[in-house]
């Protein structure tokens, strides 16, 4: 998959599923870690390999989702944002925010491993295992735009009240 549809599948499929832009654009930053990586070590890392195994991004995502339930730091909205803003100081506010973007930053970096899924392999078991999905499509190909076109009006129409009340009050603010 393109790195533009990692992009758009996981910011349009977080916000369908929470509602909150800041989610939405935290999982989509790491949409393409995995591939980014692979790109920075140039060469040394093989694709689809260490960097494409779930338990990678899987560990320290449940670890953060525990000190966030522990602590009842979840955001799951815009209300809980403005929330936090009121009743905690600096220092409780930043911790907060930045463990909420980890939070859905990891959720990012799973959802391209899901999403590579419909283009091929992915290492399951181990690193360098290559368990094979049924490709639906291959990276840049017609099927895979109709796909991301599909996806998203999909969610968009079923959101579409909730989008539109999202946006005026983002307009209000």
């Amino acid at each position: 998959m393109l790195w533009k549809s990692h992009n758009l599948i996981t910011f349009t499929g977080v916000l369908t599923a929470t509602m909150n832009p800041l989610s939405a654009l935290s999982a989509m930053a790491g949409a393409t870690i995995p591939d980014a990586i692979e790109l920075y070590f140039d060469g040394w890392i093989k694709h689809r390999t260490i960097t494409h195994w779930w338990p990678m991004y899987l560990v320290p995502l449940a670890i953060i989702a525990a000190v966030l339930y522990i602590n009842q730091g979840f955001w799951y909205g815009v209300r809980d944002i403005q929330a936090a803003v009121n009743y905690l100081d600096s220092v409780g506010f930043i911790i907060e925010l930045s463990l909420n973007i980890l939070f859905w930053f990891f959720i990012g970096c799973l959802c391209h491993i899901v999403e590579d899924m419909t283009t091929g392999y992915i290492p399951i078991l181990t690193p360098k295992d290559e368990h094979t999905w049924k490709i639906l499509f291959y990276p840049g190909s017609p099927k895979e735009f109709f796909f991301d076109c599909f996806f998203v009006i999909a969610c968009l129409g079923y959101r579409a009240k909730d989008i539109w009340e999202l946006w005026q009050r983002l307009l209000s603010l």
